[in-house]
């Protein structure tokens, strides 16, 4: 079965069975709208803390552990679904990143420079918030530690070096098409042994 066919009602029904060749396909055909979306919507205070690739890689671990939740209502019903789970994950960075610190970086910028405070909310993270994040991050590098080592090598290049695929190819010595196929499958194999914490 080509996936490139497949709608994603199918895709997500094969991938909810366990199919990485599936669950990388819904990656694959959604990835650059997410990125797209959330690159449009990032404070540029928060640029320097964090890319619009970490949250993507996120909101693709929620979507892949929440699968059984989506409900197919037709075309267009997945990205719909994706978007909505990349809004949250979008405004927990927010919080996280700039809404609980004591000198945010938007407050060090003249008082006519200043961008409309009531898009950051000050409530520090709950305990179980924090907890959860701990165990996340735990879950994560168990995760990657599980990975080969041409998975870890994409993944640490984009994720944690912030590098462009283009650039993450030509470190890795590999063509551009080959870089974007392999970070799809390490994306889906990661974002699979993530589900098995």
């Amino acid at each position: 079965m080509d996936p490139a066919t497949e709608t994603d009602g199918e895709l997500v029904r094969r991938a909810r069975e366990g199919s990485s060749p599936a669950l990388r396909a819904l990656i694959e055909r959604h990835e650059s709208a997410v990125t797209g979306f959330l690159a449009r919507r990032l404070p540029a205070g928060l640029r320097r803390k964090v890319a619009p690739e970490d949250i993507l890689q996120e909101v693709w671990l929620v979507a892949n552990s929440r699968l059984a939740e989506f409900e197919d209502r037709g075309d267009g019903a997945f990205r719909a679904w994706v978007m909505r789970i990349a809004e949250f994950k979008l405004r927990e960075a927010i919080r996280a990143y700039l809404g609980t610190r004591k000198r945010a970086d938007v407050r060090e910028v003249s008082r006519g420079g200043r961008p409309d405070t009531a898009a950051f909310r000050a409530d520090d993270p709950s305990p179980s918030q924090v907890a959860q994040g701990n165990e996340l991050r735990d879950a994560a590098a168990r995760a990657m530690a599980t990975l080969p080592p041409d998975y870890r090598e994409i993944l640490r290049l984009v994720q944690v070096e912030g590098l462009t695929l283009k650039v993450a190819a030509e470190r890795m010595d590999r063509s551009h098409d080959a870089t974007k196929k392999l970070y799809g499958r390490a994306l889906a194999r990661f974002a699979t042994l993530l589900g098995q914490k």
